[in-house]
């Protein structure tokens, strides 16, 4: 009877976590690494701790996935850090964090310490391959930026990025009783040319909301995507955000001509991001990947 009740016992002590593991399954391979539901919530929680953006399950997974191809591209070329690497890596994230070691960082913030060390070492390991691969291929010639700033070449992409916008916001929540009634009015009025200031007099319990000078990198992409084509007087929206519905008017945009510096870096910085992406591309169609 006595070991009948002891393992009675046992079993529900332990239930909890046959259920917790019963809760694991496979999302992807990369190779013969696995990730798992639980490597998803652990990284998603790092980021949440440590203020950074935040991604929803499957753009967590792709960030976990081009992680696992840096290291494997990292090992395949004998690129491994050191312990002493390793550890100051550890010890400068603690310190950002404001803890004096990295035990005490991760034991207090409750995160767990193989998907942290992973995230930097990835990130370690893809600066590396920046620095000794990616920027060494990138040759900006002079004629390259001159040709840009007689209007040539990626030219409207660095004018977007130094167009300055200044905007009036009319913001509402999504979750009020009357949100869609109240969105399809304010849209007849924008149709009919109302002026902005009274749209918010009628719709808005709070005044108007200036946002001042953004520059177009600054933007939201929904933004980006609204404001397209739009010249200044114009009403935009609606627009959605969280909870948050806005409507955007136009005040005024300007453009300042960038000079010969300004150019070359813009086009150094923009051969970078696509020299990074064709890296991750290249060695993603080297690999075994299987997403579940």
């Amino acid at each position: 009877m006595k070991l009948v009740t002891t393992f009675l016992h046992f079993c529900v002590l332990m239930l909890p976590s046959f259920v917790e593991a019963k809760q694991i399954s496979i999302k992807a391979y990369v190779n013969n690494t696995v990730i798992t539901t639980v490597d998803i919530a652990n990284r998603q929680k790092i980021l949440r701790d440590l203020g950074n953006m935040q991604y929803n399950d499957k753009a967590t997974l792709e960030v976990l996935i081009d992680e696992a191809v840096i290291m494997q591209i990292a090992a395949s070329n004998n690129k491994v850090l050191t312990a002493q690497q390793s550890n100051e890596l550890k010890r400068n994230i603690a310190i950002q964090a404001g803890f004096e070691s990295y035990h005490d960082f991760t034991r207090k913030r409750n995160i767990d310490p193989k998907s942290l060390q992973e995230q930097l070492e990835s990130s370690y390991l893809m600066g590396y391959f920046i620095e000794h691969f990616i920027k060494r291929s990138i040759n900006i010639s002079e004629y390259h930026v001159h040709s840009n700033i007689l209007g040539l070449g990626a030219s409207s992409n660095i004018r977007k990025e130094n167009i300055e916008f200044e905007f009036s916001q009319l913001t509402l929540e999504e979750e009020h009783a009357n949100a869609n009634e109240i969105i399809k009015k304010i849209q007849q009025d924008i149709e009919t040319k109302t002026p902005f200031l009274t749209i918010v007099r009628n719709y808005s319990n709070t005044e108007v909301h200036n946002l001042g000078r953004l520059k177009f990198h600054q933007l939201q992409k929904s933004v980006c995507k609204a404001i397209l084509g739009k010249k200044i007087g114009d009403v935009v929206g609606p627009i959605y955000s969280g909870k948050k519905v806005f409507f955007l008017q136009i005040n005024n945009l300007s453009y300042t001509k960038l000079n010969y510096k300004q150019v070359s870096q813009f086009l150094f910085n923009y051969h970078l991001t696509m020299g990074v992406r064709e890296f991750i591309t290249k060695y993603r169609g080297d690999t075994y990947i299987r997403i579940v």
